[in-house]
């Protein structure tokens, strides 16, 4: 996902609609994704649990990428960046019935 410069937080959930509908197609797989956490009063936990996904916090320090410089560049500097991998809850993994939305 992207930071809500590019993305407003009202397209999150079109984005995770559309990885769920993915990730119903191939069970097993695994999105990865980082974002640039503007707000800490902002989580995407009410949207995760309506589409069946879980979220599993990737620990930058896991690859050397914890550092206020990156590959020669100043980025992410300052800035909180968090990296996920989004999956479906494993009771949903594998049922092809369609999940339906609460409006």
């Amino acid at each position: 996902m992207e930071d809500d410069e590019l993305l407003p937080v009202t397209d999150f959930e079109d984005v995770l609609v559309t990885v769920f509908f993915l990730l119903r197609k191939n069970p097993k797989a695994e999105f990865w994704t980082t974002y640039q956490v503007r707000s800490a009063d902002w989580s995407i936990e009410v949207l995760l649990h309506r589409w069946n996904l879980s979220c599993i916090e990737v620990q930058l320090d896991q690859f050397d990428a914890d550092t206020p410089e990156l590959a020669g560049s100043n980025l992410p500097g300052n800035h909180s960046i968090q990296m996920m991998k989004i999956t479906l809850k494993t009771e949903d993994a594998g049922q092809k019935a369609v999940h339906r939305a609460s409006p």
